[in-house]
């Protein structure tokens, strides 16, 4: 397997023969993001930095939503959780992806502004997770501390 962090919250995952990418972002937010071409593109949230699809080469599938999905013999679940802006109360709809490869499953969190509460996780019901990623930097998402 391999991982690859581009910057924000965007990650390539290569494993078996299948390339996942998730939250590519758009070259307005200052980065660029190399050349990357996929099978499965994962928007976790509907904003510039997660869901600049368009960038990415290849004949993909976009998953933007909650569900369960199978590509390519990788079987995808989409789970809600929330983002929330700077604080306040308003809460924004953020979609986690777990990737089941078969021996190994990859969880990737995308825009989570809030850490769940323990009976939020326990509800997910997502089993077993042997590699986590949790963009953090704080502003409007998770930072270091939380």
């Amino acid at each position: 397997m391999d991982i690859t962090w581009y910057g924000l919250s965007c990650f390539r995952i290569r494993e078996g023969g299948v390339t996942i990418v998730c939250d590519p972002y758009d070259k307005t937010l200052g980065l660029t993001l190399p050349k990357v071409r996929a099978d499965v593109v994962t928007v976790s949230h509907d904003r510039p930095g997660h869901n600049a699809v368009e960038r990415v080469t290849g004949e993909y599938k976009v998953l933007s939503g909650p569900g369960e999905y199978e590509v390519k013999n990788v079987f995808v679940t989409g789970l809600t959780t929330y983002h929330r802006r700077n604080g306040e109360n308003i809460a924004e709809r953020n979609v986690a992806f777990f990737f089941d490869f078969g021996d190994l499953t990859v969880g990737h969190m995308g825009d989570i502004g809030e850490v769940p509460a323990q009976s939020e996780i326990e509800e997910l019901d997502i089993g077993e997770v042997d590699v986590l990623m949790v963009p953090v930097g704080g502003g409007a998402t998770l930072d270091p501390a939380r």
